[in-house]
């Protein structure tokens, strides 16, 4: 059992190594220099943000970017507070083109509003090129001239954005911006290898027409969560070589931290059960070995305990591991402007094990709330 564990963990620090290879080969890259505008639409799916919604629009408002050359669509998903009356209210002075539309919901669907959403926003305009990203979010005043600069570099048909978690400098904040960090970090990587496997909504972008032929989210327009990633599947199963991550830090979107664990809890577990549902067998085989890789160290945890093991035989191993994800996670706080805190590092590697396999087991029983609904995955 010690050589199986042995293996898993150099299998592991392996893996990590080769993602901040792959992290560190995306070097962000010179303005393009073409100044011929593309005209843009920027899809803002909300429901109940009217205590964020003003910001994110006043950030768009900021821009860089003509104020002519994009417009802006919010889709309110029947918001129970002033979501739709503030967003109304601010395109009465908006430099920009602003349209609110209320989400149009098919009797009996029973599938991803969100989905339906940007859906309908696409059908709603003729832009060339369609950047999303959510209602509760913060914009760089260059965010979208950076967009378009790199989409017109590189022609791409689906680009991924940057995204960072906002908070204090709390512990329970610290961790959930070095994990989620990770994730976009291990995203960015693994699309720069050629096996994409994960990007958030938050910031992303794609041709219009390339949506429109591919049929949109049809095929897993059921699923809840993954609007984002499964999107990018799609588009990168016909067109792999324009699917892009856009490592460029005034494209980053940033959004808060959770501020209670049961909020933390209920939206991991709506990401963590799209697992399921990936059709890639490179993805479903990524999900397996985290899966192996934490419940072996839960088991190597409880062998120390029984006598069973010796810290010679385990403690080396935890350390590599350690160190390794230190390097790959400072690597992408790096490129944010942030900095490790070792201490809730150290807290972090000893809850993730546990956080892991719980919801890689347990993310399909039950219900979750998202955006005052309870939902199923």
């Amino acid at each position: 059992m010690i050589v199986t564990f042995w293996i898993l963990m150099i299998l592991y620090c392996l893996m990590t190594l080769v993602l901040l290879y792959g992290w560190e080969k995306g070097m962000p890259e010179k303005p393009y220099g073409d100044k011929n505008n593309k005209l843009l639409t920027v899809l803002i799916p909300v429901r109940n943000e009217a205590k964020n919604l003003e910001d994110l629009l006043h950030d768009l408002e900021n821009q860089n970017y003509p104020a002519n050359c994009f417009n802006v669509i919010v889709i309110d998903d029947n918001s129970e507070d002033e979501t739709a009356r503030i967003a109304e209210q601010y395109g009465l002075s908006s430099t920009y083109d602003l349209k609110v539309l209320p989400l149009q919901v098919p009797a009996g669907f029973r599938g991803s509003h969100k989905k339906l959403a940007i859906s309908q926003g696409v059908k709603n305009t003729r832009s060339e090129f369609v950047v999303c990203t959510d209602g509760d979010c913060r914009l760089g005043r260059q965010w979208l001239s950076v967009i378009e600069d790199y989409y017109k570099r590189h022609q791409a048909h689906f680009i991924s954005g940057p995204v960072v978690l906002e908070g204090s400098k709390k512990w329970w904040h610290n961790i959930q911006i070095m994990e989620f960090s990770s994730l976009i970090g291990a995203g960015a990587a693994s699309l720069k290898l050629g096996m994409p496997n994960m990007c958030n909504g938050a910031n992303m972008g794609f041709r219009r027409d390339t949506f429109v032929a591919l049929g949109g989210y049809k095929g897993f327009e059921h699923i809840h969560s993954g609007d984002d990633e499964f999107l990018m599947y799609k588009i990168f199963s016909k067109h792999p070589e324009k699917v892009h991550f856009l490592k460029d830090a005034r494209a980053t979107v940033k959004t808060s931290v959770k501020n209670s664990l049961s909020a933390f809890i209920h939206q991991r577990k709506r990401w963590s059960g799209k697992w399921k549902f990936h059709r890639q067998i490179s993805s479903r085989l990524l999900a397996f070995f985290i899966f192996i890789v934490n419940l072996a160290l839960i088991v190597a945890l409880f062998w120390l305990i029984a006598g069973k093991a010796t810290p010679v035989d385990i403690l080396p191993l935890l350390l590599l591991k350690f160190s390794v994800d230190f390097l790959f996670v400072n690597a992408v706080l790096k490129f944010f402007n942030k900095k490790v805190n070792l201490r809730d590092f150290l807290i972090l590697e000893l809850f993730y094990p546990f956080y892991a396999v719980f919801f890689l087991l347990f993310s399909n029983l039950g219900t979750y709330k998202w955006k005052g609904r309870k939902l199923n995955n």
